[in-house]
């Protein structure tokens, strides 16, 4: 099975950053990383309230 050439994991541990221990850091290594750290945030934008998730990446 060849792994996918990114990965994006969801943890919402409100912890900007691509590294995780349940990945370790020699998979996916090299600016292969997106990690969602936050769902659900409301902010607001030119007067509208939208809410979105907040992510970090290290992708070339």
């Amino acid at each position: 099975i060849t792994p996918p050439d990114v990965i994006h994991f969801a943890r919402w541990n409100y912890e900007p950053t691509t590294t995780d221990s349940a990945i370790p850091a020699t998979l996916w290594p090299k600016h292969q990383r997106i990690h969602q750290y936050a769902g659900d945030t409301t902010e607001t934008h030119g007067g509208v309230r939208i809410s979105i998730d907040r992510n970090r990446l290290d992708v070339d």
